[in-house]
């Protein structure tokens, strides 16, 4: 690597950021848009309030039985609204929401430099993928609407960054599945991992046969 290609890496990578947070902010400024994203409010919302983890527009929950008493359901019971009322404890559910979304996208943009550049030794080309992945207009869609998508991608980045590291060593599976389980509880429509992952590791630590 060359040292101009060194040196023109981080601004390329922090050009894409500032791009990123600009368009995601004036895409959020128009408020929340489709039924999703007042559902994830108003569970953020109630978190907020202290009145319990609850979805306020679910489904006609009393027609379960007539003599339903249990608990209200929380539909979006999963790690984004909890996540978000952190934020939104300070600037309100919407733009906590966001905060959330650009956060997510940030670690994984910088994850993904640091698992091109262990690969390819390229600092330049691994900014370049970086800024294309952190500026893909799918991305900067959901970062800019209150949608729970966002909070697994940090997850799968640190799963590709200990991929890399696993050399038939035990820790990155480890880590691995921890980060599956997390992502789960994320988004449960990726259990697809926790079933991939055994299968992935029997292939991996398969034996070696010495001609």
């Amino acid at each position: 690597m060359t040292p101009s290609a060194k040196s023109s890496a981080l601004p390329i990578l922090a050009a894409a950021i500032v791009a990123y947070v600009g368009l995601t902010l004036f895409g959020a400024d128009n408020g929340p848009r489709g039924a999703d994203q007042f559902w994830y409010l108003a569970d953020i919302t109630a978190l907020l309030d202290g009145r319990g983890a609850y979805s306020s527009v679910v489904f006609p929950y009393t027609l379960l039985t007539e003599s339903f008493s249990g608990p209200r359901p929380f539909i979006h019971n999963i790690l984004y609204p909890y996540a978000s009322a952190l934020p939104g404890a300070f600037v309100g559910p919407f733009a906590g929401a966001i905060t959330v979304n650009i956060v997510s996208h940030l670690i994984a943009a910088i994850l993904l430099y640091v698992i091109a550049t262990r690969l390819t030794q390229d600092r330049l080309f691994s900014a370049l993928i970086a800024a294309i992945y952190i500026l893909f207009p799918l991305n900067s869609w959901i970062s800019m609407n209150a949608l729970a998508e966002s909070t697994t991608v940090p997850f799968i980045a640190l799963m590709g960054l200990a991929t890399i590291s696993i050399e038939r060593r035990l820790w990155p599976w480890l880590a691995c599945a921890v980060l599956t389980g997390v992502m789960i509880f994320a988004r449960p429509s990726v259990a697809v991992f926790a079933v991939l992952l055994p299968f992935a590791y029997l292939v991996s630590n398969r034996p070696i046969s010495v001609r």
